[in-house]
């Protein structure tokens, strides 16, 4: 699941997120692009930002809505996989 997954109803077995910035665009899709990587390194061991944004695009265009925007998910991710030293959480 990711974070950007619509809302299936009480029988969900997972938890659910919700994030909001004021328009529900740039911030909260930069936000869902650098949590789904994340999401994608712990279960494939890859990273790819550029289909993750292009997923979410695909069901509003609006998410990540500036250059600066898609250069931070990578600089989040990169830091993110700098964090973790060997990548022992990989093991």
């Amino acid at each position: 699941h990711s974070a950007m997954s619509p809302i299936d109803g009480p029988e969900m077995a997972s938890p659910r997120m919700l994030v909001h910035c004021i328009a529900g665009a740039g911030r909260s899709g930069t936000f869902g692009c650098c949590f789904n990587v994340v999401e994608q390194l712990m279960a494939e061991k890859s990273a790819d930002v550029f289909s993750q944004a292009l997923k979410l695009r695909s069901h509003r265009p609006q998410l990540i809505e500036s250059l600066d925007q898609y250069r931070f998910c990578y600089i989040t991710i990169l830091s993110y996989i700098d964090s973790m030293g060997d990548y022992a959480n990989f093991k």
